[in-house]
């Protein structure tokens, strides 16, 4: 039926349903975790639970639910303006005549690349050691947290233990 396809090349109808079912895993993912958010909060007495709903200010209820401080969500901030200012300058630079032709255009990218790495790496560790506080004060075990760092198991295990916090029995 594909025989007469290039290696690589998929479909549409295939790249439709591919398309449609991680639409249907972001709508759920949304969902889900801004229910369990919102109920955690509502169990750890946080006054502003309607933040669950909202991207990206979610992550502001994690070092609140933990009692600990927010500015590593700063990082996680600066890493990304650092990413995207990397690109648009070697995107920009390739436009006009080649990445190549500049040592310190390299140079400079490849600076702003390891901070952007570095950056995500302390609101990795953040974000696990805000969950550990979570899960403890939710009276569950902290090492939890830890299996979040684990390869494949982590992605699922965070809906696992999220909905562990919001709904399982203390």
């Amino acid at each position: 039926m594909f025989e007469s396809l290039s290696p690589g090349v998929y479909p549409a109808g295939i790249m439709a349903i591919m398309l449609v079912f991680y639409g249907a895993f972001l709508v759920f993912s949304y969902v889900f975790m801004g229910l369990a958010l919102q109920t955690v909060a509502k169990k750890l007495r946080y006054k502003k639970s309607w933040l669950a709903w909202i991207p990206i200010a979610n992550l502001w209820m994690l070092p609140a639910f933990a009692k600990m401080h927010w500015w590593p969500i700063l990082t996680a901030i600066i890493g990304l303006v650092l990413y995207l200012v990397a690109m648009l300058v070697s995107l920009t630079s390739f436009a006009l005549g080649g990445l190549g032709s500049s040592t310190a255009l390299i140079i400079m990218l490849a600076a702003f690349m390891i901070l952007y790495v570095v950056a995500i790496i302390i609101f990795v560790v953040f974000s696990i050691v805000w969950q550990w506080k979570i899960c403890e004060r939710m009276h569950r075990p902290g090492w939890w947290a830890i299996l979040l760092i684990i390869p494949f198991f982590g992605g699922f295990w965070m809906y696992v233990m999220w909905g562990m916090l919001a709904w399982g029995k203390a």
